[in-house]
């Protein structure tokens, strides 16, 4: 079965959505976020057909498991290509916008009463302008972060450059004509009401299921066992190097410091082959020796029994102006496998939350942190009841970040 075959209604007339990812159906910023939102969206009695792009730098296949649970969900994915590595981007990103407006124009034809949203900034744009061009009765942005900021604070977009210059202005278009805008954090609703914005702007950060990421007690005694951990304080750290993160420079800094400061502490580093060959190749890496692990990324579903085995969950993001409108999913994996985060000030409005709810400790940023406070605050954390503090940050995650509050407010908006 062709890409163009998958899923497709064959009752045509009723409710459409249109959805845009700028990422690939199995990165798991789509496969266990938006499109679990909308399978769980569409239910076993699905009343609406969907339509489901996603932009792909490799293989445009499916599996067949996949292929048969987005026919039942009556989801249609529309694999498009795209690899940010590749010369020509821009023109690629046009040819695509083409294939995208004639396969939605087609869809609004058989489905009048249809609306169209995007996930994240950049897909965000996509959904305005078919918005615009083709009249659908809805636009929707999903968790709308001002991506150009980021990229223009971290020096990787120049300030005149084109990408950051139409970047922004789709973004603040977004802002203004969006039926729908959905932020993550509360520096985004005011960004939102500082353009004079008066229509629907829900407040919402990115969800998880968080009770397929809860934390396992087997694997934490395993995987302790075997790195040596006893009873140290493990912090650990998920994710990415650079651009709008922490460089490896940086957090090694931060790692040695910490370490230095408490004897007992120990550091886990799960991140990709690009990163982890720079960390074992930095001047610092040998002295650390078994007190840093580093670990090739696992399976979303594994990654619970990985955190599991630590004790602090690590953001390692910059705190520039504009991170204040970021909201990290980390932060929901740590919350849900029982782990109170390290996050500097500034960062989303999670460190507000950790504050409020005793589920995590704030600093202003990880190489300069007072290594004095982190560690009384850390033996603060470590004689409180493990259990009592589990279930404390796994409530925070349902309180807050987990996907049935994303499906209840997708259900209020496209109803």
């Amino acid at each position: 079965m062709g890409a163009d075959q998958v899923g497709r209604s064959t009752v045509p007339g009723q409710r459409g959505l249109v959805v845009f990812c700028s990422h690939s159906i199995h990165d798991p910023l789509v496969s266990t976020l938006m499109l679990d939102y909308v399978m769980r969206l569409q239910g076993s009695r699905p009343d609406r057909d969907v339509l489901f792009f996603t932009e792909e730098p490799g293989s445009r296949q499916g599996s067949a498991a996949l292929m048969k649970e987005l026919a039942l969900k009556r989801i249609e994915w529309v694999p498009v290509q795209y690899d940010h590595r590749e010369p020509f981007q821009w023109w690629r990103k046009m040819r695509n916008g083409v294939v995208m407006l004639r396969r939605c124009y087609r869809f609004k034809k058989s489905h009048p009463d249809s609306a169209v949203l995007g996930f994240l900034g950049i897909a965000g744009a996509y959904a305005l302008l078919v918005k615009e061009l083709l009249g659908f009765n809805k636009g929707v942005t999903f968790c709308f972060e001002p991506h150009s900021l980021y990229m223009r604070e971290v020096g990787v977009w120049p300030k005149w450059g084109a990408k950051y210059l139409f970047t922004n202005w789709m973004e603040r278009l977004q802002i203004r004509r969006m039926d729908v805008l959905v932020v993550p954090t509360s520096a985004g609703l005011e960004q939102a009401r500082s353009f004079g914005r008066s229509a629907s702007t829900p407040l919402l950060g990115i969800t998880i299921d968080v009770q397929a990421c809860s934390f396992d007690e087997e694997a934490r005694t395993k995987l302790r066992r075997i790195h040596g951990s006893g009873e140290d304080t493990v912090f650990i750290y998920v994710g990415k190097f650079g651009g709008i993160y922490h460089t490896v420079d940086q957090y090694m800094e931060f790692v040695c410091r910490l370490l230095e400061a408490l004897p007992t502490a120990r550091s886990v580093i799960v991140t990709h082959a690009e990163w982890r060959e720079l960390l074992e190749q930095h001047p610092r890496r040998a002295s650390l020796g078994r007190r840093l692990v580093l670990m090739d990324p696992v399976p979303p579903a594994e990654l619970r029994l990985v955190l599991s085995s630590a004790d602090i969950g690590v953001v390692a993001i910059p705190p520039t102006p504009s991170q204040a409108f970021r909201t990290p999913v980390k932060t929901a994996h740590y919350w849900a496998a029982g782990l109170p985060i390290l996050i500097p000030k500034g960062v989303s409005d999670d460190g507000k939350l950790a504050e409020r709810h005793g589920t995590g400790i704030l600093v202003d940023d990880l190489p300069s942190a007072a290594m004095g406070e982190l560690v009384q605050k850390v033996a603060e954390f470590r004689a409180m009841d493990p259990k009592a503090l589990r279930e404390r940050c796994i409530d925070c995650a349902m309180r807050y970040r987990d996907t049935s509050l994303s499906v209840e407010l997708l259900k209020d908006i496209l109803q």
